[in-house]
This record gives structure tokens, sequence and C-alpha cells, in this order.
């Protein structure tokens, strides 16, 4: 059977209390054991909210809460791409631009880049199909972005089949049929001794049939 003194004797148990103010909240009290302060004795620890103008904290008791909502700038939008900050990670549209280097000139006109930190509108027109004048050789080709489909045209009314000689093609235009070329007619003197001549006129090889009296200008083509 218990004695009174068993029952009532709680001075180990109070020995086993070892906490202080410092560790007691301020709205609450505790029995101090220590023999200097014995009995109920109030805490020091004050409640705190988390300030977000500053990185440095108070020392003091914080009901739970969550970073971003005490910095709302704590959001994917402003962290680098790969990267996480307290569980935050950083957007894919967040990226290390200080590489480029292009400019305004560079870019197609109604398109962006962004270009160390900057967004940058392009400048630069879109190139359409060239012609150039009749009978350039050389012509200007404005400044521009070309597609793969864009072409550049020399023209020369005069290369078609009726101007190429025989056997010749020049830009894929070529002589079709027998070649056409202005006779020019030769005149000359004979004896009856001379026989048919051959003659090359305007590129062609021409025989005359040259009559026995006088000057001859018949001629046919060979």
């Amino acid at each position: 059977m218990r004695s009174t003194n068993d029952i009532y004797d709680v001075s180990a148990e109070f020995n086993m209390c070892t906490a202080t103010p410092a560790q007691v909240l301020d709205t609450h009290q505790f029995f101090n054991t220590d023999s200097d302060n014995w009995g109920p004795v109030s805490g020091t620890i004050p409640t705190q909210s988390v300030d977000n103008s500053t990185v440095s904290q108070p020392a003091g008791y914080y009901s739970a809460f969550d970073l971003s909502a005490a910095d709302t700038d704590l959001a994917a939008g402003n962290i680098k791409s790969g990267v996480t900050i307290f569980g935050v990670a950083g957007d894919s549209n967040v990226v290390d631009t200080g590489a480029g280097d292009a400019a305004a000139g560079d870019i197609l006109t109604g398109k962006k880049a962004y270009i160390d930190g900057s967004q940058v509108d392009g400048s630069v027109a879109a190139g359409a199909n060239v012609s150039g004048g009749n009978g350039l050789k050389t012509f200007t080709i404005t400044d521009g972005l070309y597609s793969c489909s864009k072409t550049a045209t020399a023209n020369d009314s005069d290369l078609v089949t009726g101007t190429i000689k025989s056997g010749v093609t020049i830009f894929g235009v070529a002589r079709i049929g027998e070649a056409m070329r202005p006779f020019r007619v030769c005149r000359f003197y004979h004896c009856a001794s001379v026989p048919p001549l051959r003659v090359f006129s305007e590129g062609m090889s021409i025989q005359a049939v040259v009559p026995r009296k006088g000057i001859g200008s018949r001629w046919s083509r060979m």
C-alpha cells in the first residue's frame, strides 16, 4: 500500500522539468523548479509573423506558412529554367539570353527575339522573287531575308531559238530545226575550167553553181 508521502512526493518529477522562460511562449506559463525562481513563470518567446521585406527573420514562434505566400516573388516565372528554389521550379521560358548577339537588322519584320535580357523586334523585310531588266547581266537584289523558295531571274528578249547557232544551247534555250541565216550574194568570175565552188557565208557552207559565162550569182545550200 502506498503512503501519502509516496502519493504527494513529486520532487523527482519536478527535477525532470528543465524548461526555462526562453523556451516557452510568452503567452503561456509553466512551473519553474529552479530554486531561485520556484513557482509559476511566464515564457518569453514572442509570436512572430514572416516579414517579406527582408531575408533576416527575428527569433520567435512562427505558425506554419508557405514561403511563396510570404514573398509573392517566389514564383516560377521569376526563377531560371532548371533551377528550383524552396521547392519552386523555374519556368522553361526563363533562360539566360546573355549570349545573344543578334540585332533588329538580323531579324525578320514581325518576329521577336530576346537578347541579353531585352526583347528585340525584327526590322528586316521578307525578300520576294527578283526579275532583272531586259538584257542586264547583273542587277540589284534588295536587302531582305529570303526563303529557299525565292528566285532571281535574268531576262533577255533576244535569248530565243531563232538567235542561237545550230547545235548550241544557252541557258537551256536551243536551236530547233535548221539554222536560218540570211544569205549574202557572193559574186565572182570564173572560166570554163573552174569547178563548182564552196563558200561560207554568214556561218553556213554554200555550194555555188557558176554559169560558164559572165558573173555567177546562183547558189544553193548544202
